[in-house]
């Protein structure tokens, strides 16, 4: 019986580890257990920063205790009226060399986390950087062709020839801008630099409000706001929502082909509100739906559109942060539909993991 009681204490302490405890957590149960095991007045369990007691804390200051290293393992133990035995010794090195194994299996499992998180880290700020780099050099290329065309005094231009040109500079430049806001709004969500603040929004004012700002964009279309009348508030942050109606109805006037219906519709389904933006353009492949919300992602069959696909990665963040999710589906008879959900305003007190 003492023979499979040490077999398990050994198996359940080397264990913990792995079934995901804190270093500090298998150092107390580990000073707990070998106090049980060996009838010990005190015990104290160290690795690295963790460290666990058991039983008179003040007796561990004793110098007539025991100390037992193995690796960056060190156990402190005050017996009690017995002496360990030959055997007794035996087992409690084996237990500390098995502790020692197993912090050693998780402090490098550990560092190779850290330095596999910090690869992904630096090959996505270099990611960013090139797609940053390469989405400022088309525009700036336009911009610098039409003004030293403009500047020119030995080409002789049309004025419908100058005011293509300027057109051209206004275009080019109000891109540029887009880019830039998008890239700072990004760069913001990843430094953690934007915290919501969560009121009652009321959706259709919401939608009515990017349809009204980007009305000049969508004179060739036709917008249609299906928002269910009964539909409550949303509990989320207006300034974030605000750019999220924006980004995804900008994404809709872009694809879309001049003369069809876009559609903003939302309805709450159960404790959440849903909020659709459907348009009837190409269409985007399923096995495309979810990397579309990844950072300067766009899809083969929008190729030739404008962007710099940062809007919809921004949605995603923006979403997320108001405890919601976004996704990509059809539109029936077809086109993408860019859809999110956002939790009522009633939810949205509750802190979180209560609903």
């Amino acid at each position: 019986v003492r023979r499979e009681r040490e077999a398990q204490t050994r198996v359940e302490l080397t264990t913990r580890l792995i079934r995901g405890e804190s270093p500090n957590e298998v150092a107390s149960s580990s000073a707990a257990a070998m106090t049980n095991l060996f009838s010990l007045r005190a015990c104290r369990v160290r690795f690295g920063d963790a460290i666990g007691f058991a039983g008179d804390r003040a007796r561990l200051e004793d110098t007539s205790r025991t100390i037992v290293r193995v690796g960056d393992v060190e156990v402190d133990l005050v017996l009690g009226a017995l002496a360990l035995s030959g055997a007794d010794r035996a087992v409690l090195d084996a237990l500390v060399a098995a502790l020692a194994a197993a912090f050693d299996q998780h402090r490098l499992e550990i560092e190779a986390r850290d330095a596999r998180i910090r690869a992904e880290v630096s090959q996505s700020r270099a990611g960013f950087l090139s797609a940053v780099s390469h989405n400022l050099r088309t525009p700036l290329a336009s911009i610098k062709a039409a003004a030293s065309t403009l500047r020119s005094l030995d080409v002789g231009l049309k004025p419908e020839e100058r005011r293509e040109l300027s057109d051209t500079l206004v275009d080019e430049t109000e891109r540029l801008e887009r880019l830039v806001t998008n890239v700072l709004g990004l760069s913001r969500i990843r430094a953690g630099g934007l915290e919501p603040r969560p009121e009652a929004a009321d959706m259709s004012d919401l939608a009515g409000a990017a349809v009204r700002r980007l009305r000049p964009l969508a004179r060739a279309h036709r917008i249609r706001l299906a928002i269910d009348e009964d539909l409550p508030p949303a509990g989320v942050d207006v300034g974030m929502m605000e750019q999220i109606f924006l980004n995804l109805l900008e994404n809709a006037l872009h694809y879309a082909p001049p003369g069809s219906e876009i559609t903003i519709s939302a309805r709450r389904t159960g404790d959440m509100i849903e909020v659709r933006v459907s348009d009837h353009g190409p269409g985007i492949p399923c096995a495309e739906r979810e990397r579309i919300f990844d950072e300067f992602v766009r899809v083969d069959a929008r190729a030739d559109r404008a962007g710099a696909g940062l809007g919809l990665a921004i949605v995603r963040a923006l979403v997320t942060a108001n405890r919601g999710r976004a996704w990509c589906e059809e539109t029936p008879g077809g086109g993408a539909t860019l859809a999110f959900s956002v939790p009522a305003a009633n939810v949205a007190q509750q802190p979180e993991g209560v609903r």
